[in-house]
C-alpha cells in the first residue's frame, strides 16, 4: 500500500514477521536488522548514475532520472 519505505518501516515489518514466525521463541540478537539490510541490498539501486554499474543500467534501461529507491 505504501509507495515509499523508510528503514523504520522495513524494521517494523521484519519484527512483525519474526514475532509471527518464531511465536515467542528466542532468536539471534540483531536478526531484524540483518533482514532489513538484506532487503535493502537486494532490492535497491544506487542513488546516482556515477556509482551505477553497467549491469544496473541494463536492468533499468528506461530510467533517465537519478532516484533512490529507499530513503534512510
Amino acid at each position: 500500500m505504501r509507495g515509499a519505505f523508510k528503514r523504520h518501516h522495513l524494521l517494523a515489518e521484519a519484527r512483525r514477521h519474526l514475532a509471527y514466525v518464531l511465536r515467542g521463541r528466542p532468536h539471534q540478537p540483531g536478526l531484524d536488522e540483518q533482514i532489513v539490510q538484506n532487503a535493502v541490498d537486494d532490492h535497491t539501486r544506487p542513488a546516482s548514475r556515477q556509482t551505477m554499474t553497467a549491469d544496473l543500467r541494463a536492468l533499468y534501461p528506461d530510467d533517465t532520472e537519478d532516484h533512490a529507491v529507499l530513503a534512510r
